[in-house]
């Protein structure tokens, strides 16, 4: 028997049917987990954070509060404290790396007597020199986590390159240890020397000292004490407790500044600004400024508070600033080259 071969009106129908079926199942109502693109939905791409004129690097997450953790002393039990003390003294002549890690971890426990912490301090303050601070220190960033070299690319700028890898350290510093006076004697193709930051600082208002030291965070690396200053502060305990960041230099706020114009609080005397090299300018010959913020509750809503070079150099070791940390002219050079703005905190305490 031969086969009916279909007619042209019945493939018209079946397609026809064929449509209409698949209309209906795209059009008929559903909830959102049963639409068609609901599995194929590609989550958005987080936006691009614009690039921040001040210190602020954007390539690592602004903190919500930096130093949140500066009060803690590492946990470490008195005979441990004793063995890292001796330890880094042994190490001290031929290993300075292992010394200046031992001698920190004991420093920072808080638990060394005092004749002891003094003799660390001092060790310390020329192992930072040997191995971060001055030109000529050796290093080694195989071993040494707070180092690193990088060779400059032409047309990179050292502002570039300090946000590029995030060290949170002040260009003057990079200048200072690389043998350099100005920015524009890096050349493109030979190797430099870059150190991680940021520097920290603690202040002791019954002693009148400020420690500076280096601590890195973002990459769990141990503090490293640098160097002990003496300080001027507030008259009659002016100068509040508790912990500060610098100012970021942008959105605002007035962070590293040279030669600012002085103006006056409430307190003092003086009742019109004064600008750099007027009689009772009060930053002196530097003419240094280092704002700070508050961090916390109480320490945010005390304006105008920073620390800075002074027109009155015996005033160091005693209470008559405004309320202000005050560093003679040498001191603030090296505290100016070594706190970063934003990142570097201060802490003050009793």
């Amino acid at each position: 028997m031969k086969r009916r071969k279909p007619r042209r009106k019945e493939f018209i129908w079946v397609a026809a049917l064929v449509v209409a079926a698949a209309a209906a199942w795209h059009f008929w109502p559903r909830g959102p987990k049963d639409r068609p693109e609901a599995a194929t939905k590609r989550t958005p791409r987080p936006q691009i954070q614009p690039k921040n004129r001040g210190g602020i690097s954007t390539r690592e997450p602004k903190p919500k509060a930096p130093g949140s953790n500066e009060r803690e002393t590492l946990s470490i039990p008195s005979g441990e404290v004793l063995k890292c003390y001796d330890a880094g003294k042994a190490a001290f002549d031929n290993q300075p790396l292992l010394a200046r890690a031992m001698l920190s971890k004991a420093l920072f426990s808080n638990k060394l007597p005092t004749e002891w912490a003094d003799d660390a301090r001092s060790r310390l303050t020329y192992l930072a020199r040997r191995t971060l601070l001055d030109p000529a220190a050796a290093f080694n960033p195989r071993k040494d986590p707070y180092t690193r070299k990088y060779t400059f690319q032409s047309g990179e700028t050292i502002t570039r390159i300090e946000r590029k890898v995030a060290l949170h350290v002040p260009p003057q510093l990079i200048l200072k240890i690389n043998h350099l006076s100005a920015a524009k004697q890096f050349q493109a193709g030979r190797t430099y020397k870059l150190i991680n930051g940021p520097f920290h600082a603690i202040v002791y208002k019954s002693k009148f000292v400020m420690d500076v030291y280096l601590h890195r965070r973002q990459n769990n690396l141990p503090k490293v004490f640098i160097k002990r200053y003496r300080v001027g502060l507030g008259a009659s305990g002016s100068t509040p407790v508790g912990r500060w960041r610098l100012r970021c230099g942008a959105d605002g706020e007035t962070g590293k500044v040279v030669r600012p114009r002085w103006y006056p609080p409430p307190s003092s005397e003086q009742t019109t600004p004064l600008s750099y090299g007027q009689p009772g300018y009060p930053f002196g010959v530097k003419g240094l400024w280092i704002g700070l913020v508050g961090l916390d509750e109480y320490t945010k809503s005390i304006p105008g508070f920073g620390i800075h070079s002074t027109d009155e150099p015996n005033s160091i070791g005693k209470e008559a600033s405004l309320g202000c940390i005050r560093l003679s002219d040498d001191d603030i050079e090296e505290v100016y080259s070594m706190l970063y703005e934003f990142w570097s905190t201060v802490e003050v305490r009793p």
